[in-house]
């Protein structure tokens, strides 16, 4: 264990400040590692797919890393292995169909979901306009004569007047 203390000099001594310089430089060996790794694994579906991900996920890595430092990691990759670069490629083409269709559901359910919520404020407003009208039915009973006799005629007989 003690190849892996870090010291310096030494290859893990600034692993932890600087991961993009590792893979700068070991990074297509490292994808070598799980292309090798694959020709004994793959056929299990389990192991191909747990393989897949890592792959993936480390060509995404490339990518930003040749973004951000002007470098060709993905490009080497794909010409070093370009078996492993088309399905990669497929898999991300498949992930973004997918993606695609998720977010088409979800933009239907959203629109539906919009569309419930019109009819909703609709049903509000009407049912508040209602009450408004009855409200301003009960001010006008309210200051009529009649009710103003009917209340005058209560308090002579002694009844609660509302």
């Amino acid at each position: 264990m003690g190849a892996y203390r870090r010291h310096p000099g030494g290859l893990w001594w600034s692993s932890h400040t600087n991961v993009d310089a590792i893979w700068r430089k070991h990074g297509v060996k490292y994808f070598g590692m799980y292309v090798e790794i694959l020709k004994l694994y793959g056929e299990t579906p389990r192991y191909r797919d747990t393989l897949h991900v890592g792959m993936d996920e480390l060509c995404i890595t490339f990518l930003g890393i040749d973004t951000k430092y002007g470098d060709t990691l993905l490009k080497e990759l794909f010409n070093r292995f370009p078996a492993e670069a088309e399905a990669f490629i497929t898999r991300q083409r498949q992930q973004l169909k997918q993606t695609e269709a998720s977010l088409k559901t979800t933009e239907e359910t959203l629109q539906a979901k919009s569309n419930e919520a019109v009819h909703w404020h609709k049903m509000v407003d009407q049912k508040e306009a209602i009450i408004q009208a009855k409200d301003q039915e009960i001010r006008d009973i309210k200051a009529s004569k009649i009710w103003r006799t009917r209340n005058k005629v209560a308090r002579v007989v002694g009844k609660k007047v509302i």
